[in-house]
């Protein structure tokens, strides 16, 4: 049986290395353009296409920037069109946007405004949209590497291949990190897409950016 799901995407997932300063792993700052001097395209347009399973146009959204994204969830969900633990939510990026570095009194009085690129995705815990996000991450990142994003926090634990942490009162958050060859999109209906240009830190391959904004219907 497949589940219905919410695809979100961020170009930057297709961007070899990955980009891990300002909030990303690193605080420090590092230079967008001499990030992008160094940059590449790892997988292939066709062989993303052959396995993400779009076949039909979606609703969705195309935005710059990972926090702007909860505001788009916010609005499908306040209208009902998809319902708060009903769905599964499939992040493809190279990063999980978790990276918490905050206290929990911070997110307890948080709105969806203040969110930023790195940490977008608590707001999806945070408002009891989801039990758990499945990250699905680049072929090319190795265990160690791979560790250094998921145990970015003291408090994250790891049970069963779900990587978990509390520091908000009666908030889970779990993340379920799958690696790209063995992701089966073929498990999910898609009912909602949302493409992140993030163009600071992406190499942004046009064809393919066309070819999924086709799929995307904005409404």
């Amino acid at each position: 049986m497949k589940n219905d799901a919410i695809l979100n995407i961020d170009l930057d997932f297709f961007t070899e290395p990955c980009y891990t300063g300002n909030g990303y792993l690193d605080s420090n700052w590092q230079s967008y353009t001499s990030f992008q001097a160094k940059a590449k395209n790892w997988l292939n347009n066709e062989d993303f296409f052959k396995k993400i399973n779009l076949n039909n146009r979606v609703r969705g959204c195309s935005i710059g920037q990972d926090d702007q994204v909860p505001f788009y969830y916010n609005k499908i969900i306040k209208e009902g069109y998809i319902s708060p633990l009903n769905f599964d939510f499939i992040h493809i990026d190279a990063h999980h946007d978790m990276y918490s570095k905050y206290n929990s009194h911070y997110y307890k009085n948080h709105e969806l405004a203040n969110y930023n690129n790195w940490d977008s995705l608590i707001s999806l815990f945070i408002n009891r949209w989801v039990k758990k996000v499945i990250w699905v991450y680049p072929d090319y990142y190795n265990s160690d590497f791979l560790n250094k994003h998921l145990f970015f926090r003291e408090e994250v634990e790891e049970k069963n291949g779900l990587y978990f942490f509390n520091f908000v009162q009666n908030t889970n958050i779990e993340i379920k990190p799958i690696k790209w060859s063995d992701f089966n999109a073929d498990n999910y209906v898609w009912k909602y897409i949302s493409l992140i240009l993030n163009s600071n830190i992406s190499k942004i391959d046009n064809e393919l950016l066309i070819k999924i904004r086709s799929f995307i219907s904005q409404w």
